[in-house]
């Protein structure tokens, strides 16, 4: 699931709203980066039963596509109690005004520093009219007041940030689309054609970072090319006629053929031809370093060359190694998770301090999806921690929930049909010492 995740760009402090009305927030611009300046109350006055002003951390700077679903928000403060003791009394978002449901659970604040999580990545917070629009306006942001439980009290904010986790739907052309002329389609992601065919005729290009024509066909006559990083072409056909190229880092057919006539070329470093036809009239070539063609077959005529560094037929598969290393990627690129614990591993380090995450156990069974064959794997995440509540620890697991609850793994040899969050427990382990929370998630893939 993409996600954004912002700084506050600007705050105030707001006595707006009774009875936050006692204590003013000295420099409440600080809390707009991670770093040595904070937002402060540091007043004698600061005693029992009384409240801070709302601090308001706004001007996020969000850019949500505007066609996308808001999924979950996470709201993050780095903060801590200096001196006496304070307890988190009203915690909301804001859009036009005050939206959802307050987030305090009358925590206390952390005597150390420390970034301490409200909401999540599927937590909405009660907010029923979120929108792209709305997380994008500048009026966006959060409100956090506190009340003083002991007299004296010392109180700092170093930072606040807030993460959008969002799905996005893809253009999608239900019709013929067609290109007359010198024409071209260009775009950063992709836009899938479905049930239908899209024309170039003249000079054209159709290219982008990422190229997908289902049920459909593709036809470039004269001198055409289809190009980009990746090209996916299934249940459908490509024709290119005259000199013409199909060319990508990561080349996809299947479930159809290509017919190249004249001098045509196939290149890329990884290219896959299933359940399909491949006919090269005339000085052709088809190369790359890892080139497979599975259930079909390839016919050459002419000067022809097929070159590989391996050529591969259907194999049966584990999918388990590449799902832990995907699975270990996500988790270790993601700043926000690792900046929360000390490392991810497979076999713990002796004296690793806490807290940290263990991929565990899995679990693999095979399965007929829709007539391909696919694999279901269960795999355990193992969070522990030596904290006094298990706060840290549910903490962490809100962020694995954000990673990897339908999330797309980059896998080699199969493809993620779905990855979900599946289930955890809390676990106090015997030496009283140490908390435990297995959490496990399910995955399906299908092999390419």
């Amino acid at each position: 699931m993409p996600s954004q995740s912002k700084s506050a760009g600007s705050a105030v402090s707001d006595t707006g709203v009774s009875p936050y009305t006692d204590q003013a927030w000295v420099n409440p611009s600080y809390i707009t980066a991670d770093d040595s300046n904070y937002a402060s109350i540091t007043s004698n006055q600061f005693d029992i039963g009384k409240y801070s002003q709302r601090m308001f951390a706004y001007n996020f700077g969000f850019s949500i596509p505007l066609n996308a679903t808001i999924e979950g928000i996470l709201v993050e403060i780095k903060r801590y109690c200096g001196s006496g003791s304070v307890a988190d009394d009203y915690i909301y978002l804001n859009s036009t005004g005050v939206v959802g449901n307050n987030k305090s659970a009358g925590a206390s604040w952390p005597g150390i520093e420390q970034y301490n999580s409200f909401g999540g990545s599927t937590d909405l917070w009660g907010w029923s009219n979120s929108s792209p629009s709305a997380v994008n306006a500048n009026n966006f942001g959060v409100h956090l007041a506190c009340h003083a439980t002991s007299n004296n009290s010392d109180i700092y904010v170093n930072h606040v940030r807030i993460i959008i986790n969002y799905t996005e739907e893809p253009m999608v052309v239900t019709g013929a689309a067609s290109l007359t002329g010198q024409g071209n389609v260009s775009a950063q992601g992709y836009a899938p054609v479905i049930g239908s065919s899209i024309e170039i005729a003249g000079q054209g290009d159709l290219s982008s970072g990422s190229i997908k024509v289902r049920q459909g066909s593709v036809t470039v006559d004269g001198t055409g090319a289809l190009n980009g990083t990746s090209n996916l072409v299934k249940n459908g056909f490509a024709n290119l006629e005259g000199q013409s190229y199909l060319s990508g880092d990561g080349i996809d057919i299947a479930e159809g053929e290509i017919q190249f006539s004249g001098q045509g070329d196939i290149t890329g470093t990884g290219i896959h031809i299933i359940n399909v036809i491949a006919y090269l009239e005339g000085i052709s070539t088809l190369e790359g370093f890892g080139n497979q063609i599975l259930v079909g077959y390839a016919q050459i005529d002419g000067s022809g060359n097929l070159q590989a560094t391996s050529e591969m037929g259907n194999l049966d598969m584990t999918s388990l190694w590449e799902i832990q290393n995907a699975i270990y990627t996500i988790l270790t690129n993601d700043l926000i998770l690792m900046g929360k614990i000390t490392g991810v591993f497979d076999n713990v380090p002796s004296g690793q301090s806490y807290p940290y995450v263990v991929i565990g156990e899995a679990k693999e069974t095979s399965v007929d999806n829709f007539g391909k064959q696919g694999r279901e794997a269960t795999t355990t995440l193992h969070i522990w921690s030596q904290a006094t509540s298990f706060e840290e620890p549910l903490s962490i697991l809100d962020d694995l929930n954000r990673l990897l609850d339908r999330a797309n793994l980059n896998l080699t040899r199969f493809v993620t049909i779905r990855c979900g969050y599946d289930s955890a427990e809390t676990i106090r382990d015997p030496d009283g010492i140490r908390r435990h929370i297995p959490a496990k998630y399910k995955i399906l893939v299908e092999e390419v």
